[in-house]
């Protein structure tokens, strides 16, 4: 029997950006810091810091106020600032006025940072009968069947096979922000294996597990950049990272940055 798991710990009063720290006027040694630590952490000035991983990787998520944020490095953080003004617009500036909890729950993809919470699972809604859709399409025994098309009170779609009011078969999934899941749906379920696109241009083609990357896989970005590897939850873990002309630039070992030596 297993257990989910939450980790949680505590962030000072202060001010603090929330979002994903790629967007953040960081230098590189700042975040190449962040991107390696999960929970809370101690930056180089000293201050108290926090970042986890999201459920599902890149994408745009809610929290409980219906604040947006944009993730494209897989994690969500909180990071001292001096002024709300320096909080980008893909994230939120905050001012937390007493010590606040900052933690993440594997049950519900929930990352918190006092009193907002940040959903990171986007497909929970998919198969809820309670979420608001139409439906387009052949039909059997009053149930979707055969190909047919939904569409979510968000804008998201689904565009494919059905089977007994369910995904399956061949189809193509569309998130609100663009993300796109082509594959072989399994009753309901997202594909074991298929191709995710972003309307910027990043292709990932290869294993998935609950629509993230998950086992061997390639991740390959619009100026020809890829990692080709192992995926963990949505994350690089053991494989190689090459720059648009196929050289290595750094190798992966369970998610650990690892730069190339060079040869002399």
């Amino acid at each position: 029997m297993t257990t989910s798991e939450t980790k949680s710990e505590t962030l000072p009063p202060g001010l603090y950006y929330i979002g994903d720290l790629m967007y953040l006027s960081l230098s590189e040694e700042e975040f190449e810091k962040s991107m390696d630590e999960i929970g809370v952490f101690t930056n180089e000035k000293g201050q108290q810091c926090a970042v986890f991983r999201t459920m599902a990787g890149d994408g745009v998520y809610l929290d409980n106020d219906g604040h947006s944020y944009s993730v494209d490095s897989g994690m969500i953080g909180a990071y001292p600032i001096n002024s709300l003004e320096e909080a980008h617009s893909l994230g939120k500036g905050v001012e937390f006025l007493e010590e606040v909890r900052a933690g993440y729950d594997e049950e519900t993809s929930i990352i918190s940072f006092g009193d907002i919470h940040i959903h990171t699972d986007p497909f929970d809604e998919v198969n809820d009968p309670h979420v608001e859709k139409t439906y387009v399409g052949g039909y059997k025994d009053g149930m979707p069947h055969g190909q047919g098309t939904y569409t979510y009170a968000d804008g998201s779609t689904y565009v494919g096979k059905f089977r007994d009011g369910k995904f399956h078969g061949q189809g193509t999934f569309t998130h609100a922000d663009g993300d796109k899941y082509l594959g072989e749906f399994k009753d309901g379920k997202f594909p074991d294996q298929g191709t995710i696109t972003t309307p910027a241009g990043r292709k990932y083609v290869g294993e998935l597990k609950d629509g993230a990357p998950h086992g061997h896989g390639t991740d390959t970005f619009p100026r020809g950049k890829k990692y080709v590897g192992e995926f963990k939850d949505g994350e690089w873990w053991d494989g190689t990272e090459y720059d648009r002309e196929g050289n290595a630039l750094r190798t992966y070992s369970k998610g650990k940055r690892q730069r190339m030596r060079k040869l002399l």
